[in-house]
């Protein structure tokens, strides 16, 4: 059981699955990490604001290079996030 979560018209897609007969997993540490690129700081506060109203507020990440221009969101099983304020990988590379 699972889902897939994706755009339309993108070659890419997270999917998360659940198999109820599965090995049991370890639990997550503070750097297992699902990190969005994201370019514009106006929507990182607002996605930041929304996550706060729904109860989850940022946390100091265990790596400080998450810090420099990111937000750190943990959730209450204790996988994090990171909305980082840049254009991603490839625009990074590109500028080197």
């Amino acid at each position: 059981m699972g889902i897939i979560i994706g755009l339309l018209d993108c070659n890419y897609h997270l999917e998360f699955t659940q198999y109820k007969e599965g090995s049991p997993c370890p639990a997550p540490t503070k750097d297992y990490l699902l990190v969005f690129y994201i370019p514009n700081s106006k929507t990182i506060q607002e996605i930041t604001n929304r996550l706060k109203a729904m109860g989850y507020d940022s946390v100091p990440p265990e790596n400080p290079y998450w810090e420099k221009a990111g937000v750190t969101v943990e959730d209450s099983d204790g996988w994090r996030i990171v909305l980082m304020n840049s254009s991603g990988i490839v625009n990074m590379a590109a500028t080197k």
